[in-house]
């Protein structure tokens, strides 16, 4: 929610989550599960959902960052951890150990789990990936542009990768990307998380209201519901 509070379903109706049951202040960035518990991750910090409220694990906040690198993202599966420098580069450390380094460009890295890595265009908004075998790509508009602004991923079990921004979603699957956007059904663009349950239906949060999408069904929920 824009208040900065989550909404979680409880018996078929909707349940308002805030600093109150332990979330961390400011905007949410991410939610996901750990070891079957909702993880969420704000500007204030990382907590996990832990019999009724969130709780800070200091195993999961974000390590300081090395001197003059700026940290990127996270693969979310291990400790390995990205951070970017100011002429392009990416540096991949795990356990405190600098593992690899590459050429990326861009102000956003993420290391999904065949080991590709993503990155996002600091203009015109495209998605860059770089493969282990060094193939490189470049994802516009034509493929699911996500645009300057985005908020966050998530990945599911088979590999399909779920990138969320101010523009909808665009989802990879197989090599392709497949768009979600308002004129979809989804109540705006402006979408500020996408979360997973354990039964695979993905919840979609927007600044106007919430979507449960179960392909091709998509059934939006807002103030009124």
């Amino acid at each position: 929610l824009q208040t900065g509070e989550l909404l979680r379903l409880v018996g078929g109706r909707f349940v308002t989550v805030g600093g109150a049951d332990g979330l961390p202040p400011g905007k949410t960035l991410r939610l996901r599960t750990r070891q079957g518990k909702a993880v969420v991750e704000t500007e204030g910090g990382i907590a996990v959902w832990s019999e009724g409220r969130f709780v800070a694990d200091p195993a999961l906040q974000p390590p300081t960052e090395p001197a003059g690198l700026t940290y990127a993202g996270t693969n979310g599966e291990n400790s390995a951890r990205w951070y970017r420098d100011d002429a392009g580069r990416a540096y991949r450390f795990e356990a405190g150990q600098l593992t690899q380094t590459v050429h990326l460009p861009g102000r956003y890295a993420y290391e999904d789990r065949s080991g590709r890595l993503w990155a996002l265009q600091p203009t015109g908004g495209d998605l860059i990936s770089l493969d282990r075998d060094g193939t490189r790509r470049t994802y516009g508009r034509d493929a699911g542009q996500v645009g300057l602004e985005l908020f966050g991923r998530v990945e599911d079990p088979d590999g399909t990768i779920w990138f969320y921004s101010a523009n909808g979603i665009a989802r990879f699957r197989e090599g392709r990307f497949r768009s979600f956007t308002a004129a979809d059904g989804l109540p705006d663009n402006n979408i500020r998380t996408v979360f997973r349950d354990r039964e695979g239906t993905h919840w979609v949060g927007s600044n106007t209201g919430l979507t449960r999408l179960v392909e091709p069904s998509i059934v939006s929920f807002t103030a009124a519901d």
